[in-house]
């Protein structure tokens, strides 16, 4: 092996153009991939195909009205919605709602129907009486509407100071992308027309559609300023550590052509850029870094002893190649452990970074040492400071190696044993930060107008037209009853309420007669002559299927966790299963759902694809230092940096969600790659040169130290700059990482030492 390292070392650095035109050449091949690299912001990518609860919500889907919806509440900012300019504009919007493209639909307080007798027919005719505005009596109006069960909590609030119109949407999702753009810019501008003709009046923009356009904004958010800012934090870091021009170019270099490949072969892989995935490319710059500061450490120490550049280089490889591969083979193992993740998107991310890694290290051994020896190079600076800080470092490790590793344990156990304050606490409505408009709009409705979070329950009943057995109708009723009865609920809507509205028209509108149909046939009647007065384009397809065999009904909440809303549904289930026949029996659907259920399931998931990945790494570090005593004692700064930095998030945070899910995984192969690279140095002063532990500590602090800060502190920095992101999942990512990074680092510098020096004891050599 040390042979192939030579002859392959001598041909990089004797054909440094020709190595440098190979790696160019094969970085443009990848990289031509580029065009074929798409974006997607369509919520449904963060499901798999089998996911359950996508599957469920897709069936919900085919029976009722699709979820897809454009809702527009409207703010009177003098708190009064029955005035004839609010009211005219709700007119406007609901008309001009209708035109929206691939809309279906357009309800607002100017076009909802109430049910009336005619003799012995049920007729339906707008709430809002017909004629100009200015005729209406409008506090009678008013007076209806805020009686209307149908509106109140829904399309209008409480206390009747905001309204809203909500917009069917029927996307055919052949171009999904472009589809959800088209509906979201036609929207706002819809909304920016009716402000600027009543300034009286703002408008908040929500829903499904809004939503998606909500993920393009931030994908295109972190697109224009997190990579632009990691390239200068990485130029400003780079130049101050090496102090030279030419380590800091070579470095961006390396790391510019691992992105370029890895986003190249994405794009070739078919593979779609998500609000998640976006973050790959930041990543991989920060990752790569690492690779090229060892090698470049080493080199520049070679020079400061008097070594010409060849030989400064090819000593830098033969004691770095090693390492640095075990490191980027390992790092890639725990992104491509994302892969047992149940969200897609985080293949995607883990897959990308994985080829970004190699790519990284590929150009690092090779493009790396050729270009550095072409490059003008100056004179080498002296690091005589630096140097001393690692000595004194190490002096410090081992003279108190034993209050040391008592105060550590300590803090490690103290700090795992706050794991368990973290909760699971997703909510799909605080995805984003305040940069993105659809974050403030969707508070605003959710605490004026109407929940945002929603539980929608497709309830089956016995076979076509099953949905008008006064069975069936009072089993729903109870069920309705109870879900009014939970402190998470703010409105219950099924057919309900319209049956019993119903019931009392045709009985000379009597408050007594406010109840359900007593017979199938009268309830059958009601509902048939009702639909049939309705105009066209109008129906009850949001509440009852096609054959009349399914209602729908709909629970929105107040502001919740996903694991409280989990808990939610759960004892429904439970009281359905206790008080209901079995073919009432269902689950709960919705995007609150999807994404509420999503984070539990990631978690299980990654608990096996996270211990294969551990157990691969494991593996590989006992193969590569051939030392069982050496491999057992690397699992401890493997594991406990997780388990510290999960404890310190419970403290400072205690919620977790979807996004954290996979960070065990995705820093499982960076932090190894500290202890990979100290281990080394020691076991080769332990091997090679026969020295005790404590002096094998002396040299991997003085060899390897200052590496390893600077390493570690452009990760830290790297995954911090990630916290820009207007996408709160990517900000809770990066904070997480950069606290477990952190936690590495101190584990490896003063928890590690004392370890080795309490277990390996055998002076002279490492066991074998």
């Amino acid at each position: 092996m040390k042979d192939l390292l030579d002859r392959y070392t001598a041909f990089v650095l004797d054909h440094p153009w020709l190595t440098m035109l190979t790696g160019l050449l094969l970085t443009l091949a990848a990289g031509s991939g580029l065009t074929q690299l798409g974006f997607t912001t369509d919520y449904r990518v963060y499901f798999g195909e089998e996911n359950p609860e996508l599957a469920a919500f897709e069936a919900m889907e085919n029976d009722f009205v699709r979820s897809e919806a454009v809702l527009i509440g409207v703010e009177p900012l003098d708190g009064q919605v029955f005035t004839v300019d609010t009211l005219r504009a709700l007119q406007t919007l609901t008309d001009e709602g209708w035109k929206l493209p691939y809309a279906r639909a357009a309800y607002s307080l100017t076009n909802v129907y109430e049910a009336h007798a005619e003799d012995d027919d049920i007729m339906a005719e707008p709430m809002l009486p017909a004629g100009p505005l200015e005729d209406i009596d409008m506090e009678a109006f008013r007076e209806r509407a805020m009686r209307s069960d149908q509106l109140r909590n829904g399309l209008l609030a409480k206390n009747g100071d905001v309204t809203g119109v909500v917009i069917y949407i029927e996307l055919p999702h052949e171009q999904s992308q472009q589809e959800i753009e088209e509906v979201a810019l036609a929207s706002r501008a819809l909304a920016a027309d009716i402000e600027a003709a009543h300034p009286n009046l703002r408008l908040h923009l929500t829903g499904v559609v809004m939503f998606n356009h909500a993920l393009s904004e931030a994908i295109e958010w972190d697109s224009e300023n997190l990579f632009p800012l990691s390239y200068i934090v990485m130029f400003a870091l780079l130049l101050l550590f090496f102090r030279n021009v030419s380590s800091m170019v070579s470095t961006l270099v390396v790391v510019l052509m691992a992105v370029i490949t890895a986003l190249g072969l994405a794009g070739w892989l078919g593979i779609q850029l998500n609000t998640t995935s976006i973050s790959a490319g930041v990543i991989i710059l920060t990752l790569g870094i690492a690779d090229c500061v060892h090698l470049l450490t080493t080199f520049t120490h070679e020079r400061q002893t008097g070594a010409e550049r060849r030989a400064a280089m090819a000593e830098s490889m033969r004691i770095n190649f090693q390492p640095i591969f075990l490191t980027s083979l390992t790092t890639a193992l725990g992104f491509l452990g994302m892969n047992f993740s149940d969200s897609p998107p985080n293949h995607d991310l883990g897959n990308i970074v994985a080829m970004g890694v190699l790519a990284a290290w590929l150009a690092s051994v090779s493009f790396l040492p050729a270009f550095m020896q072409v490059i003008p190079l100056g004179k080498p600076r002296e690091q005589v400071q630096i140097q001393h800080w690692m000595e004194a470092l190490a002096e410090f490790v081992i003279r108190h190696r034993r209050a040391l590793f008592v105060a550590n344990l300590l803090i490690i156990v103290g700090l795992a044993t706050c794991i368990p304050l973290n909760q699971f606490g997703d909510n799909y409505v605080e995805y984003f930060d305040d940069s993105i408009r659809f974050r403030k709009d969707a508070e605003f409705v959710n605490e004026r107008l109407m929940g945002q979070q929603v539980l929608e329950y497709p309830i089956q009943a016995e076979g076509p037209g099953g949905v008008n057995d006064p069975e069936f109708l009072a089993h729903l009723e109870a069920l309705v009853h109870w879900f009014e009865q939970q402190p998470e609920t703010r409105k219950a809507s099924s057919m309900i309420n319209l049956m019993k509205k119903l019931n009392q028209t045709m009985h000379g509108d009597d408050p007594a007669s406010h109840r359900l149909p007593e017979t199938r046939e009268e309830a059958a009647q009601y509902l048939f002559f009702y639909e049939m007065s309705l105009p066209a384009g109008v129906d009850l397809s949001h509440m009852i299927n096609m054959d009349k065999s399914a209602a729908k009904l709909t629970v929105m909440l107040d502001t919740i966790t996903s694991e409280e809303l989990i808990e939610l549904d759960e004892r429904a289930r439970a009281w359905m299963a206790d008080n209901l026949p079995g073919y009432m029996l269902t689950r709960a659907s919705s995007i609150s759902v999807l994404f509420a259920h999503i984070a539990r399931r990631n978690f299980s998931s990654m608990i096996v694809g996270t211990g294969l990945a551990f157990l691969f790494i494991s593996l590989l570090l006992l193969l590569a230092f051939r030392s069982v005593r050496l491999g057992f004692i690397s699992l401890v700064p493997n594991l406990v940096p997780a388990a510290m930095g999960f404890g310190i998030w419970g403290l400072l945070v205690g919620q977790v969600g979807m996004s954290l899910s996979v960070v065990v995984s995705l820093t499982l192969g960076i932090v190894v790659d500290d202890t990979v690279h100290l281990l080394s140095k020691y076991r080769r002063a332990r091997v090679e040169r026969g020295l005790s532990a404590e002096d094998a500590i002396r040299y991997a602090f003085s060899s390897v130290g200052m590496a390893l800060w600077i390493t570690s502190i452009v990760l830290i920095v790297g995954f911090a700059v990630i916290m820009a992101s207007s996408f709160i999942l990517t900000v809770h990512m990066g904070a997480l990482v950069a606290i477990i990074i952190a936690c590495a680092l101190f584990a490896d510098f003063f928890f590690l030492p004392p370890l080795l020096m309490r277990l390996d004891r055998d002076k002279g050599h490492a066991r074998v």
